[in-house]
Formats: C-alpha cells, structure tokens, sequence
C-alpha cells in the first residue's frame, strides 16, 4: 500500500513539474527583439528559393529585388505551444524580420557575384564571348595577348626592331608614340590636315589562298580613248565580296576586317581612281591628294566584275587608272605573308 501512494506521487510530481516547463507564460523572454526574429524553419527556405521574385532590368546593370511575401508568420510562440497562427505581419509595424532580411541579402549577393563574373575579362571562355563582340569590356582578355609582341624581333643586319607591348598596344594612342605631330585619336572622323591615330585592331586576315586581287578590263593598259566621252570602267574581282561599306564619316577605321563565314573572303568594296599624268613615258611620282575622277563602287560584283561610268569623259592627256580596294570600314587589307602580289591594279592610258 505504501508503495503504491509512494508511486502515485511520483507520477503527480512528474506532471506538475512538466506543465510548468511548458507553460508559455514562464518562456523566457528575449530581450530588445520581436519574436518575429526567431528562425524559421528549414521549409521556409524551400518555399522562399521556389519563388522567382527577382528581376533584372538589365544584365549587367540594375538588380531589382521584390520583397519577400511569406504566406505564415511562425512565431516562437507557435515553437513552444502550437498555438494557431498569429495574424499576418503588418509591413508597417516597423518589425524587423531577421530571416527575410537575411535571405533577400543572400540572393542579392549571389546575383551580384554572378553579374561581376560575367563582366570579369578572366571568365571570357564561356559567358563573356558575346559581350566581347559587342565591346563592353574594357580590358584585354588573357587569351587574345598576341605573344609576338613581347619580342622586339632580335633583329640582325639592317633589321629594325620592333615595339614591344604586354597587352596588344592597346593604349597606344595616349602614348607618346601615338601623339607625334600633335597626333589626334580619329573617333571614326577622317584626318586630313593633322596626324590620326587609330586604336581599333585590325581584324581578321585572309589565307594566303583567298587574297584578294583584281585587274582592269576596261580600259586596258596603253589604250586609246576618245577624249570627253562618257567611259564605262569595268573592273574584274577574285576573293572579295563586294558591297560592303560604312558611313565614311562617322565610322572610318572603326572597325576591324572581317570575312565572308562561306567564302573566308573579305568582306569590303574597292574604288576607281584616275589621275592626270605628264605623259605615258613620265617618271614622275603622281601626287595621291590629286585626281580627276575618284567613285567608290558600293554595289556587289556579278560575275566577278564591278563596272563605274565615267560621265562626259576625260579631257586630252595621259592618264593612270588605279583600283583602291579596302574592307568594310575603309581600312587597308593585311597579308597573310610578306611576300606577294598587289591586291589592287594600274593601268595607263591616252586620250590624245
């Protein structure tokens, strides 16, 4: 019988003991914090990372984050009692909610690792190929470093040596070299009365077999026309596609060579030039500012061949023809060798 009474208040001290413990008015209090700071749990971050509340106005530029709407507030209260949910926390409490702050911070952070990696010049195998070709890095990738240019040649006999540079000249036109004769950078703009200087690379470079060439068919070499006239000059092509021209004005040198993807030919377009010449036998070195008939040809060959009309003639005289052939944005064509052929063509003629 003792033991049994023994037992019974063993029991009763038991459950008094843990009603108390669990009592939510003897939780302890948290000093200067709401209770809406408790953490969460772990669900809560499942739901949050489902939702897709960012946005970027721009790539590279704006982060916009929305806020985070949480559909419940668990509070400690619900922890420790299981209580029903207490009523949706109103924004304007001035309550401060450590979990969503701490992960909007979160996300705002990982967004803006991935936006500096894919502006970062050392990430361009991947992400950076397109930016590259839109020109929004200002910096050299590592792997477009042209190891040519750390040498100055090692040159022997009468050879000069070259310049040298760790990141392919690219401040070259702010550097003494590029400021000779009061040298301006040309921003697009032709240079005719002071010294330019040109910062844009110069692009791609043919194969040997896809050097362009041409050669006048009309007139030929020492032919003889009728002086004033109209004269249709007719010009034969190989290894360039024909018609493809910028804006003179604003776009000269301002890009780099490019080639047809099909053909690997140069993308450009050429020009007829004709110059007044003392006589067919002359040794005289004309002068390049001065012609009597310049037309750029900015239509595409067919058949090979470009043609340009010579409208009311040529006067009496001797004259020298001259094709000028260049890619896209005016700029010479570069050889894949040193040694080889003009690309363009010459020809002397006489209307006596």
């Amino acid at each position: 019988m003792f033991l049994t009474h023994l037992t019974f208040l063993v029991f009763f001290s038991l459950a008094i003991s843990l009603r108390s413990e669990y009592d939510p008015s003897n939780s302890p209090s948290i000093t200067g914090r709401s209770l809406e700071e408790i953490p969460r749990p772990l669900s809560s971050v499942s739901h949050f990372l489902q939702e897709k509340h960012t946005e970027t106005t721009s790539k590279d530029e704006t982060i916009k984050i929305e806020r985070y709407e949480p559909q419940s507030s668990i509070t400690a209260s619900d922890v420790f009692t299981k209580a029903s949910s207490p009523e949706p926390e109103d924004t304007d409490s001035g309550k401060i909610d450590l979990y969503k702050r701490m992960l909007l911070k979160t996300r705002h952070i990982h967004l803006e690792n991935q936006r500096l990696m894919r502006r970062s010049p050392q990430n361009g195998r991947k992400g950076d190929k397109k930016k590259d070709g839109e020109g929004r890095i200002l910096s050299l990738n590592s792997f477009a470093v042209q190891k040519g240019a750390l040498t100055d040649g090692k040159p022997t006999g009468e050879q000069a040596p070259s310049l040298t540079s760790k990141n392919n000249f690219i401040n070259f036109c702010v550097s003494s070299f590029g400021k000779i004769g009061g040298a301006v950078i040309m921003n697009g703009i032709q240079q005719p009365d002071k010294p330019g200087c040109n910062g844009v690379v110069m692009g791609m470079v043919p194969d040997k077999n896809h050097m362009p060439a041409c050669k006048f068919i009309s007139p030929k070499n020492l032919d003889v026309i009728k002086a004033n006239q109209t004269l249709e000059v007719f010009l034969k092509v190989r290894n360039i596609i024909l018609g493809v021209f910028t804006n003179p004005k604003n776009t000269y040198l301002q890009g780099p060579v490019q080639l047809d993807p099909d053909t690997k030919s140069v993308l450009g377009h050429t020009h007829v030039v004709v110059q007044q010449i003392d006589c067919l036998e002359s040794i005289n070195i004309p002068d390049p500012t001065m012609f009597i008939f310049f037309k750029g040809i900015d239509n595409a060959a067919k058949d090979d061949v470009v043609s340009v009309k010579i409208e009311g003639g040529l006067p009496k005289g001797f004259f020298r023809i001259s094709s000028v052939t260049t890619a896209g944005n005016h700029q010479p064509i570069s050889s894949p060798v040193a040694q080889r052929s003009s690309f363009d063509d010459g020809a002397f003629f006489s209307d006596p």
